[in-house]
Parts: structure tokens; sequence; C-alpha cells
């Protein structure tokens, strides 16, 4: 209970430094209370955070309607309960409805944080982007020299819910997929037991979005049941409870070839093509005698 006679849940936000190996930890405001309590479901957020506005949240799970959006205050005080750093207040920042998106069942994909920036990929094989400058979705056109088409992508929703709050869903099934991370896109297309990665770049003065072939690969059948993806300007990264999956979507650099040749010697494979073992990148620094301070 607050100092307004409110009960509210207690939520906490941790800050990780994992190069520091340190957290702080802030305490939701009671300012703040009765908005998360209505306007926020946990199972559904994503938080991310931007050098330029710091943290946010939003709202995954819908395709339909506008995506809850909100910015994050942190605020420091020593003066709390041991162990804590201070508070955190929520500012609801929503993202309009698209007028253009009446058939989509696909997840929004944030491209940047900072600017609220999402990509809708609609059921027509229609492009959204939502401008903040102007507060609307502004219809993109691939460019003919794309090297993907989706238009066959089949796509559907599991676990369905419909409200005044908008379309949800818990998941979505589709051959089509977007990673994005940062200014990092990639597309993963899955047709006759092969995965086709292709790069993406966003032309805002055109309006229109490019697809360029990557890599194809063919992956065991497990590997993408529940994962987290992460996707970085050279790989995209599949973590999942039993394994971990690297996909190459630029050519890798010398260091990295070395590096693997090393690794396949050293680590072992099993019966599904999955490698354990290995060893580090310090341990390979001390089997090969390197004694300087430069990486190799």
């Amino acid at each position: 209970e607050n100092s307004s006679g409110n009960n509210y849940p207690k939520v906490q936000f941790f800050e990780l430094n994992t190069q520091l190996e340190e957290y702080r930890c802030y305490s939701l405001h009671e300012s703040s209370g009765l908005a998360f309590d209505r306007d926020v479901f946990l199972d559904n957020v994503i938080v991310g955070h931007s050098n330029q506005s710091g943290w946010y949240f939003y709202d995954r799970s819908v395709v339909r309607g506008p995506i809850p959006f909100w910015t994050i205050s942190l605020t420091e005080n020593l003066l709390l309960v041991p162990g804590e750093h201070g508070t955190f207040e929520i500012t609801d920042r929503k993202i309009p409805a698209a007028d253009d998106a009446s058939d989509c069942q696909r997840y929004a994909v944030l491209l940047n944080g900072s600017q609220r920036k999402f990509a809708k990929f609609t059921d027509n094989h229609g492009v959204l982007v939502f401008d903040e400058a102007t507060d609307s979705w502004m219809q993109y056109r691939a460019t003919a020299d794309s090297d993907v088409a989706f238009d066959n992508a089949r796509v559907r929703g599991v676990a369905e819910t419909f409200g005044r709050r908008g379309h949800r869903m818990g998941a979505v099934e589709s051959p089509f997929t977007i990673f994005a991370d940062g200014n990092n896109y990639v597309a993963k297309l899955y047709s006759k037991g092969l995965h086709s990665f292709y790069r993406l770049s966003f032309d805002d003065q055109q309006r229109t979005i490019c697809f360029k072939r990557a890599a194809q690969v063919k992956l065991p059948s497990a590997f993408d049941r529940t994962f987290y993806p992460l996707c970085t300007p050279s790989e995209v990264v599949f973590i999942s409870s039993d394994y971990l999956t690297v996909v190459s979507h630029s050519p890798p650099s010398l260091r990295h070839l070395s590096s693997w040749s090393a690794q396949q010697r050293l680590a072992k494979k099993n019966t599904i093509g999955a490698w354990s073992g290995g060893v580090s990148e310090e341990q390979l620094k001390q089997m090969c005698g390197f004694r300087g301070n430069r990486l190799v």
C-alpha cells in the first residue's frame, strides 16, 4: 500500500552492468503504479535501451491496433530500502494504429527504439513504417532488385485475443521472420527444408526496403522451437535451452576462420551436428604461446 492508500504491485527494474559485474535496483514509483497495474502485461513486453533516449519497453503481442510503448525514467535515491538505488517511472508513448494494417497477423518489428520506429509486414505483402515526425504510418515498397518475395509466405496466429486494447497473438507461425537489433536487420525465409537469410535495408527518403541474399543453410529441426534471437552485423544467433545456433550472414573475418578451425580440432560433434567442449579465446592464446596484448 502506498502513501495514497492504493495497493499496487511491487515492481522492480534491474539495470545490469556485465563488464563491472554489478547491478542497480529501482522500484516502481507510486505515481506510475496505477498505469502499470492497468496497462502493462509483463508477459508480453520487451525491454530495450537506446544511447539517445535511455530505457523503454513495448508490448510485442499486438498485431492490430495501437502498440503500447513506454519510456522509463530512473531517479537515484540512496535513502530508500537497503539494496535499492532509486525509483523508476513510466511515460506512455503509444504508437497509433495503422489504418492500412487491417489485414495484419505478423508482429510489428522495432527498427529504432529512440525514434519509436516500427515496421509492419501485412498479409497483402505490404510494408508499413511508423514515422515519429508525422506520427503516422508510411507505405514502403520493395526495390526492383530485392532478392526475395514473401508473397506466398503463409501466416497463422496462435492464442489470439481480441479487445478494446487491440488484436493480440501469443505466437505467430510463418516461414517468413524478421530479426532486428540496433541497425542490424535480417529476414529468414524457410522453404523446402532450407533456411534462407537476407540482409534488410530501409531507405526513408525513397520509402523503399531492399532484401539481399546473405546465406542459405540447413539447420536441425529442433533449433527454433523456443529461442531468443540476437542479430549482429555479421551473424544471427539463436539461443535456446539446449543449443546455441550461429549463422553467418556476412563473410567471416580471418580471426573468425582461424579460431573456428582450431575449435573443430578441439571440440566434439554429436549425432545431430551440434558441437560441445572446445576452449576459450584466452586458452587458445596460451596454447599458441601468444604473449602480446593485441587481439589475435
